[in-house]
């Protein structure tokens, strides 16, 4: 359901940042990893804050993909690739010139 939201949402703004922030803890939270909850927690407020004030998030749609990929991975119960989905769009954020938008992920 998220995906589907942040593929309506606008692509600039509070409502996609919300969202965003919604799925990432979504899986945070499914992971039951308490090291990744703890920094989830730790790093969750400056990140949203920075997003939202800064306005500047640009998304690509394969932002969007890579978010719908994931999910599909999680709920079809396949870990690895879920695992494999999530490192792969993690590599393409960070490596992106610009930040927030991306080029796409590996086709795991």
């Amino acid at each position: 359901k998220l995906c589907a939201k942040m593929e309506e949402a606008p692509q600039k703004g509070a409502s996609f940042v919300s969202l965003n922030t919604d799925f990432h803890k979504t899986i945070v939270d499914a992971s039951e990893n308490r090291t990744l909850v703890e920094i989830w927690e730790k790093h969750d407020e400056r990140t949203r804050t920075a997003l939202n004030t800064a306005g500047q998030l640009k998304v690509s749609p394969d932002v969007l993909a890579d978010h719908r990929k994931i999910a599909e991975a999680i709920q079809s119960g396949d870990a690895e690739l879920a695992r494999r989905r999530v490192v792969a769009h993690i590599n393409a954020v960070v490596s992106a010139p610009d930040r927030g938008a991306h080029r796409p992920a590996d086709k795991a």
